[in-house]
């Protein structure tokens, strides 16, 4: 019971009460705190916890409020009226028994006395029943909550058990599509592999700032940062392959018109990517005649050794200058070991 209750009905609201709650520090409780209020079914919200406001809330209608609000002044004018009876009733109950005390006998006195501690123990009683059911109460709200608890704990396993499927069905479905994702064929002569290999000495078996060197001498956009060429991504290397191709004219029939927009849907599937790789790779490889073994499409998409997709990019673009150029394949190999005299250590020129 309190206060702030009737000063609200004073104030036109309607009060919102939570039955045998313990208070803040739980350190006391009144268990039949305010049944004597409740027992005459007084028009407020009442709820078993706090948890049902929001439903609530959101049901409640102005009308409902509005005839609420109209029922509880009725019920509050009637609450007074009868309290002030039950006090004026009391008070002069205890005048008349006093009155009456003072003219009883012994026996009639005994008699009262027997009569007060019966009222007295049937108070108590009903005290006990009424702190049974508040234990009982909190009982059933601390099942509740366990339930609930239980169930945001049952929530979140299903949606960690469901992110952890997911995960590894994707990781399936990469796994899948490496499988399936085309690769260059190898089988070069020992021959071609031997020329491979002298040609990428030739032009600094992809270092980084042999590769900086080279592409920036055909092309000034993208930049060659070094930080992008550590690591390349696919997208990146798409856009500088686009770009090598544009500048020179190089091979303008060979690409589709979703192969050269990388955000396209086609463009979205890794085999198409590694597609795209495996094209240039071969004409590169026929125009500057070594095998088309000198990097692996899948590395290029998940950007492992990428060296080696420095080297591919070197590659195309002496491929595309000597397209531009005009030039024949020896050309192109005297090209390369120039390369090579003037960007490689020392210790690696050629004394011939």
């Amino acid at each position: 019971d309190c206060f702030r209750f009737w000063e609200a009905i004073e104030a036109g609201s309607i009060p919102i009460y939570v039955r045998r709650m313990g208070n803040v520090a739980k350190k006391s409780n009144c268990p039949d705190a305010f049944e004597d209020v409740l027992a005459t079914n007084p028009p407020i919200v009442l709820l078993k916890d706090w948890d049902e406001l929001p439903s609530f809330a959101k049901k409640v209608t102005e009308a409902e409020i509005d005839a609420m609000r109209r029922k509880l002044v009725t019920w509050a004018n009637q609450w007074w009226t009868n309290t002030s009876r039950a006090v004026d009733a009391a008070i002069e109950t205890a005048l008349r028994t006093r009155d009456d005390a003072l003219a009883l006998s012994d026996d009639e006195m005994k008699m009262r006395v027997a009569e007060v501690s019966t009222a007295l123990s049937a108070v108590k009683e009903q005290q006990s029943r009424a702190a049974d059911a508040t234990k009982a109460e909190k009982a059933r709200q601390q099942a509740a909550r366990q339930r609930k608890a239980q169930q945001r704990r049952d929530e979140k396993a299903k949606e960690r058990a469901k992110r952890d499927a997911d995960k590894a069905e994707k990781v399936k479905e990469a796994s899948q599509t490496k499988q399936k994702s085309p690769v260059v064929p190898s089988g070069a002569s020992s021959e071609q592999l031997a020329r491979l290999q002298e040609a990428s000495a030739n032009i600094g078996d992809g270092r980084l700032k042999i590769t900086k060197s080279i592409v920036s001498s055909l092309i000034s956009y993208p930049e060659m940062d070094e930080t992008i060429l550590k690591r390349p991504s696919f997208e990146w290397v798409h856009l500088v392959v686009l770009n090598i191709l544009k500048k020179a004219n190089y091979l303008p029939n060979l690409l589709s018109a979703d192969e050269y927009d990388c955000s396209s849907a086609y463009m979205q599937y890794p085999i198409n990517r590694a597609s795209f790789i495996i094209k240039i790779v071969k004409e590169v490889a026929k125009d500057l005649n070594i095998p088309p073994v000198f990097v692996n499409p899948q590395y290029v998409l998940e950007r492992k050794q990428p060296d080696r997709t420095r080297l591919f990019l070197c590659f195309l673009t002496r491929a595309a200058e000597t397209h531009a150029a005009g030039t024949d394949t020896k050309s192109v190999e005297q090209r390369l070991l120039v390369d090579h005299e003037s960007t490689a250590p020392p210790h690696l020129r050629s004394t011939h």
